[in-house]
């Protein structure tokens, strides 16, 4: 257990002092080119550390092994969509801002020809480009500007717009549910363009462990408050797309579904990071963010080796029917969609999945149907959407 500086600040200020100086000079020490609190920033690469990213490593080797290689195509496309979607609404709900399914879901189709602007288009649209592993620039200022620009600023209102040469030309501040100071972001624009750069050299610094750079820029990018509003959507965002370089799709895909379930935590890492007292060291929060990496890891992994569970109980539930081979692959891709996905598949999913024809594919729905089959159909706008009730095969099984 990593004891704080902090507490020893009231305890017995001598020994403060000494443990203080012993920390930021430890040969396991890391001295960084910023200051936080007039104090320079500084990190340990302790035991806990160390044992934190090596069990990060190993649980993302079986995460890779659940996801790739137990799980079929279908059910793998399904769950990428699916966490894409919870992760585009917890980001925004983490900031007190409301969206829909229906609203990720509409920008996700939105097309570069459409006249209509969809909320969170940017955002979304900045998702998918981390899904696909499409390169985006993290080597400047300018670059944040630009990724902030076209992730939320059509979100921002007008008067909490960056209005500086970069960032914020104005100070701002971060206060508790009962309007008390927490923290002041860096200010004037100067400074705060100078810290930024040297927290982009941090994050390319390749002589510290990529998972601490991670865990160091999303606090640094915090302390630091570079715009009015969208701070923590944009360093959440960068954050995802980190990880998705060296660990798992789904890891940067649960990354607000995780920091919102471990809430406390996170915001008294940062408190804890910020206190004057605790000197610049940014340990805490190191240990807290590999934390929150380790406990999506343990989630997916568990919740992935459910559905594997239940995928395979319903196929071997399926081929005891007397059904043809297509009407099968019908209702095991359905059965993988029921599972992993969070809507049902339209026609012309099943006609590419299954790989025959839109007739036959209607054909086998409604005989399916007709002899009892539980494949329920839901109208979307325009179109049906079928979904199998599993609870149904499971009775017609029994029977």
């Amino acid at each position: 257990m990593y004891n704080l500086l902090s507490s020893f600040y009231y305890k017995d200020k001598s020994k403060y002092n000494e443990l203080y100086e012993r920390r930021i000079n430890n040969e396991c020490a890391y001295k960084l080119p910023v200051f936080i609190n007039d104090n320079q920033a500084f990190f340990l690469i302790t035991s806990e550390v160390c044992s934190k990213i090596e069990n990060i490593y190993t649980l993302n080797m079986k995460l890779e092994n659940n996801f790739n290689f137990d799980l079929p195509q279908i059910a793998i496309e399904k769950y990428i969509k699916k966490n894409l979607i919870e992760e585009i609404m917890l980001t925004n709900d983490i900031e007190g801002i409301y969206s829909t399914k229906k609203e990720i879901k509409e920008a996700l189709t939105e097309t570069t020809s459409s006249n209509k602007q969809r909320r969170f288009i940017g955002l979304v649209k900045k998702y998918e480009k981390l899904i696909t592993k499409s390169e985006i620039l993290l080597n400047n200022c300018d670059n944040i500007r630009s990724l902030y620009d076209e992730i939320v600023s059509n979100e921002i209102d007008e008067k909490d717009s960056p209005d500086g040469k970069i960032f914020r030309k104005s100070e701002v501040s971060v206060y508790s549910p009962t309007d008390k100071e927490k923290h002041r972001g860096i200010y004037p624009e100067s400074k705060l363009i100078d810290f930024m750069r040297k927290s982009l050299e941090i994050l390319h610094d390749d002589k510290i462990p990529y998972l601490i750079r991670i865990c160091l820029f999303h606090y640094l990018f915090g302390y630091a408050h570079p715009f009015y509003d969208g701070n923590g959507r944009v360093s959440r965002f960068i954050s995802s797309y980190l990880l998705n370089d060296k660990l798992n799709i789904l890891l940067s895909l649960r990354l607000s579904y995780t920091i919102k379930n471990n809430k406390s935590s996170y915001y008294n890492a940062f408190n804890v990071c910020n206190d004057k007292k605790n000197k610049g060291d940014l340990t805490p929060f190191i240990l807290m963010f590999l934390d929150i990496i380790e406990k999506s890891e343990l989630n997916l992994i568990e919740n992935i080796q459910d559905g594997v569970d239940k995928l395979k109980f319903y196929h071997t539930a399926i081929g005891k029917i007397d059904l043809t081979d297509t009407q099968k692959d019908i209702l095991f891709i359905l059965t993988q969609n029921t599972l992993f996905g969070d809507e049902g598949m339209s026609i012309n999913e099943l006609v590419k999945a299954c790989d025959k024809g839109n007739t036959k594919i209607r054909e086998d729905i409604k005989q399916l149907q007709n002899n009892g089959i539980p494949i329920i159909a839901v109208k979307s706008g325009k179109k049906l959407l079928y979904t199998l009730d599993l609870d149904g095969i499971e009775s017609l099984i029994k029977d």
